[in-house]
């Protein structure tokens, strides 16, 4: 994954009470990259998911063009490029 910068170089897309939400702000914290959260249970954010994966699903890391998943184990792995989608 790219190196942290002093501004946000990463959106995460979570969602209430999903625990491998929690390992992904875990994981962006303890490798130093910020972030900013959007919660997708709020219906108009859904569209913004949308428009980069074209399913919605938590977590989702954006990395300026690269989108991530988490692994079971806490891991993160490259779905595709943005532009991909």
């Amino acid at each position: 994954m790219p190196q942290p910068s002093p501004q946000p170089s990463a959106y995460l897309y979570t969602m209430p009470g999903c625990h491998s939400c929690i390992m992904a702000k875990r994981y962006l914290e303890e490798n130093k990259i910020e972030y900013t959260e959007i919660s997708i249970d709020n219906p108009l954010l859904v569209r913004g998911v949308l428009a980069v994966v074209k399913e919605v699903f938590a977590p989702l890391i954006v990395m300026g063009d690269q989108v991530y998943a988490m692994t079971t184990d806490g891991q993160p792995i490259r779905l595709k490029d943005k532009e991909a989608a």
